[in-house]
């Protein structure tokens, strides 16, 4: 992705509030300076006083990124980012942390935080952090968009072409192909030529790729 596109779908998503900043902090003057300085900037805030209260409004089908104090009064950072994950909720994770908590912080980026700031806020680094999670998102939807291409391609075989396909993945030639499928060598390399035309692909190299994105 070119960084002209880059820049017009970051646009694209702040101006339809597609991209939402989640913050949770009982501390409600931190939570009003954040909402300040992001929505200046553009950026769709929501905030929330509680973990808890941000599980009940959370809605995983908003792109979005949580930005979350480490000493909760119910529970710390990695606490809440353990119930993240049992929870499959996938949502790039800011730390926020007082001055002198870097080590809880560190051990948050371990446990799969993308970055963290501290308090209180320096305003550059408080918006690049919000952009380092928007791209960290764009970059997944793109993915996402293959895997979907993808499925639809796959599913346009037919079961005999899926055998192939299969078999084709795992370095199997047409004539062995043939042998485990009890057809001729022939028919084998005719499926092989019809399913690599439907998904679009010009070798097994290309097909191994692409099946790839998909698991």
């Amino acid at each position: 992705m070119t960084i002209s596109a880059q820049n017009t779908l970051n646009e694209i998503f702040i101006m339809n509030s597609d991209f939402v900043v989640y913050v949770v902090d009982d501390d409600k003057p931190i939570l009003k300076a954040v909402e300040y300085v992001l929505t200046k900037e553009g950026f769709n805030t929501e905030l929330f006083a509680s973990t808890d209260e941000f599980l009940n409004h959370y809605i995983a089908e908003k792109m979005g990124c949580l930005f979350l104090d480490v000493n909760m009064p119910d529970m710390n950072g990695l606490e809440f980012q353990k119930i993240l994950k049992k929870q499959e909720i996938e949502i790039p994770v800011v730390m926020m942390t007082a001055h002198g908590n870097i080590p809880m912080a560190v051990s948050a980026l371990k446990a799969g935080a993308l970055d963290f700031v501290e308090k209180p806020f320096n305003t550059e680094k408080l918006v690049s952090c919000v952009k380092e999670c928007l791209e960290y998102c764009l970059s997944h939807f793109s993915l996402d968009i293959q895997r979907h291409n993808t499925t639809l391609l796959l599913k346009k075989l037919t079961s005999r072409e899926q055998e192939v396909m299969n078999y084709l993945c795992e370095g199997c030639t047409s004539k062995e192909i043939g042998n485990l499928l009890n057809i001729s060598s022939r028919t084998a390399e005719h499926h092989r030529m019809i399913l690599m035309h439907k998904l679009q692909v010009k070798s097994v190299i290309e097909l191994v790729k692409l099946v790839e994105i998909v698991k």
